[in-house]
């Protein structure tokens, strides 16, 4: 499983940074990240609400699968094989709190303002949390998974993968 957590600068969503990852895995490893018509639920549409002119996604995130080829090796041929790619991009989404709005209207480019300045005052702390919890809780919630679940939780639940058991230690030699 492949997790991105996307927050550059992009306003017009164009994701170039994801498109550029994409093409260097194909080309560089032969690893196909099968993204199609997922991407555009992450996209703003013309679902408006407070601040007005504000555009909100549907999702803030979408899953999608990889193909990773065969592996030769030592004139064995190993089975390509598939994984899951989950990708959340920092975007308005209607399940952000009323403050966070409001400093949407106050700050048009939230949430694609510059990076250079690194030094956030509280409200604009406060209205990037609050984007990273409530896209975080948005997928969570698609996933049925509650604030009890674990990261081995989450894993099972997209890939189906039996839970993660630790390799139980060996007894001391003597």
């Amino acid at each position: 499983m492949v997790i991105v957590l996307d927050s550059e600068e992009d306003p017009s969503t164009a994701m170039s940074a994801l498109a550029s990852v994409c093409q260097r895995v194909r080309e560089d490893f032969g690893v196909i990240i099968k993204i199609e018509a997922e991407a555009d639920t992450i996209a703003p549409a013309g679902d408006m609400g407070y601040p007005a002119g504000a555009k909100f996604a549907k999702k803030s995130y979408f899953v999608a699968s990889i193909d990773y080829p065969a592996e030769h090796r030592a004139g064995i041929a190993d089975q390509a094989k598939t994984g899951t790619f989950v990708y959340l991009k920092s975007g308005m989404i209607k399940q952000l709190s009323f403050s966070t709005k409001g400093y949407k209207a106050k700050y048009p480019d939230f949430p694609n303002q510059s990076t250079v300045d690194q030094f956030f005052d509280s409200a604009q702390f406060e209205a990037y949390r609050d984007l990273g919890w409530s896209s975080v809780e948005m997928m969570a919630s698609a996933f049925g998974l509650d604030a009890a679940a674990t990261a081995d939780d989450f894993v099972r639940r997209l890939t189906g993968a039996p839970p993660f058991a630790a390799p139980a230690p060996s007894a001391p030699a003597g």
